[in-house]
């Protein structure tokens, strides 16, 4: 009883949005007046939007589940955050930052947020630092102290929900706590009520960015300062703002002078930006994918637990070593013979000399036609059958992950590809199966990429031969022949729809949507700083900050 009248009022939050009326559009006003009242300008060192440039709409963006976990931890401690098992994000286009810009709260994961928040609010009051870091007051009663009590929800919500609270919503919140706490008898234990409602509340689930009119346009929308500062820091470090950002925002530095990529850099230069930047990788390699590999221990005897972990592992350290420590090239990544294996993995790949489970340093032998990520196990097994290798699934992926050339679904009533026929290699039986014109048309764009990968079996180990007979590796990028994995590889690193794709998913994953026709321009800006900066990942990140789509939106219809 106590729960249900006191929580009554945040509870309708969840249930409004779990319910989806009109896309939250009963509050969609006044999220979007929250924060920074003043006119909104253009930052003065973002790029200008080029000639024929439009931007789609922005609006409500959920937080994902590990940007949750990121942010409670940050606002609480580390290993603050819920252990719920939360319903999976859902992923759209290759990301979870689309999909929860486009996706609503089911009624389970929207029971698992009231439930996390409460277990959250509960054990970080308990906590003595917590309550040091935020209280900033001794109650004058055991039990209740207004003063006290807004001081705690003003300074604790200014983070969690990334700009000031009004006085109406302290108000209504600190009423929420003090009705607890007369009930309770106990300051801190009604303290936890009012906190908990703070962290169900769509203000703290949901990124707004609903931007104000934009005096130039109006069918634009220019981000304040605090959308900005949420934008900014979910990007790199996948995290809310720290109190630097938040302090920018209050002094309007991120939509004046030189406020937004200063802290755009800072952010870069920071040990945080790595990991934060994992999810972008993880999700576009589709890494989390290995946690259970599909290989059939029957067909695959190396197959163990443990070794798709140690698959994504090496991926995740060998894109942020060249993305963050080594700089340079980032299209190091097709070439690189250097890569992170532990033992495992390292027997896999047939090398000796590595022991232990955590991945180390190692250059591939100068003989070796297994470098850079399209020689990973993390591809190679990625995409694969659970039986056999796949040149089709992996001229699939880089088709449409690593050149975003998309590929038609397959018709309907596909032929069985011959898996049963023996004595057959997987190129003779594609060959065969590619006798049927339904099955040409799609196979003919990946077949010949994948192809040239089949050195590598179906769990990424490496062949010379398959069903007795030499491995055939020549295969065809967009009339550049090539002979093998070494020149499939240099293939794909000088393509030149390879960066502009690399600079294309990072805009997507930044934006929380798929482009539009009228951001072309954009993109394409984008690619050319991309390629002016020598190919260099960091740049590419300066460079979508400092573009006109991370700042602006098309006005909502």
């Amino acid at each position: 009883m106590i729960e249900r009248s006191v929580l009554g009022r945040t509870a309708k939050f969840l249930a409004a949005i779990a319910l989806g009326i009109g896309a939250v559009g009963c509050t969609t006003g006044a999220i979007g007046d929250r924060g920074n009242p003043n006119q909104p300008t253009l930052p003065p060192n973002v790029n200008p939007p080029p000639a024929g440039y439009s931007p789609e709409e922005a609006g409500l963006r959920r937080l994902t589940i590990p940007q949750y976990r990121n942010s409670v931890n940050d606002l609480f401690g580390a290993g603050m955050a819920p252990t719920t098992d939360f319903e999976p994000d859902t992923t759209l286009s290759g990301f979870a930052s689309i999909g929860a810009a486009r996706v609503g709260l089911s009624s389970t994961i929207t029971e698992q947020f009231e439930a996390a928040a409460r277990d959250t609010a509960r054990r970080a009051l308990a906590d003595a630092s917590v309550r040091a870091k935020y209280l900033g007051c001794a109650p004058a009663t055991a039990v209740t102290d207004d003063n006290c009590t807004q001081t705690f929800l003003r300074t604790v919500g200014r983070k969690a929900w990334r700009r000031p609270m009004t006085d109406e919503e302290v108000t209504r919140y600190a009423g929420v706590a003090k009705n607890a706490q007369t009930v309770l008898k106990s300051f801190t234990g009604g303290l936890e009520y009012g906190l908990a409602g703070l962290l169900m509340s769509p203000y703290f689930l949901y990124r707004n960015e609903f931007g104000l009119p934009d005096p130039r346009d109006g069918k634009q929308v220019v981000f304040n300062d605090y959308e900005l500062g949420t934008r900014l820091s979910y990007l790199i470090w996948n995290t809310t703002p720290d109190d630097q950002l938040l302090d920018a925002a209050d002094a309007r530095q991120l939509t004046t002078g030189n406020g937004l990529t200063t802290h755009a850099q800072r952010l870069l230069s920071s040990s945080r930006a790595p990991t934060g930047l994992q999810t972008f990788f993880t999700e576009l390699y589709r890494l989390n994918e290995l946690e259970e590999l599909t290989q059939l221990a029957s067909v695959f005897p190396s197959r163990t637990d443990t070794l798709g972990p140690a698959m994504r592992a090496e991926t995740l350290k060998f894109l942020t070593d060249i993305a963050f420590v080594r700089g340079g090239d980032f299209r190091q990544m097709f070439d690189s013979p250097s890569t992170f294996v532990n033992a495992e993995l390292a027997k896999l790949y047939g090398m000796s000399g590595v022991t232990g489970t955590d991945p180390v340093a190692v250059t591939l032998p100068a003989s070796s036609l297994r470098f850079g990520i399209l020689g990973q196990a993390s591809f190679l097994a990625g995409n694969s059958q659970p039986n056999r290798s796949s040149p089709t699934l992996r001229g699939k992926f880089i088709r449409e992950m690593m050149l975003c050339q998309p590929v038609p679904a397959p018709p309907p009533n596909v032929p069985k590809f011959p898996d049963e026929q023996t004595g057959l290699t997987t190129r003779e039986k594609l060959t065969q199966h590619r006798t049927d014109p339904a099955c040409n048309s799609c196979h003919a764009a990946m077949d010949p990429l994948g192809l040239g990968l089949e050195n590598f079996d179906g769990i990424g180990a490496f062949r010379t031969t398959e069903a007795g007979k030499p491995i055939d590796a020549r295969g065809d990028l967009d009339g550049v022949a090539f002979a093998g994995p070494r020149d499939l590889a240099a293939a794909l690193k000088n393509h030149q729809d390879s960066a502009a794709c690399i600079a294309k998913h990072l805009y997507r994953y930044a934006t929380g949507h798929l482009e539009g026709a009228g951001e072309d321009p954009a993109l394409a800006s984008l690619a050319k700083g991309f390629q002016d900066n020598g190919y260099q990942f960091r740049a590419l990140l300066e460079g979508v900050v400092k573009s006109p789509g991370f700042v602006l939106a098309a006005k909502a219809q």
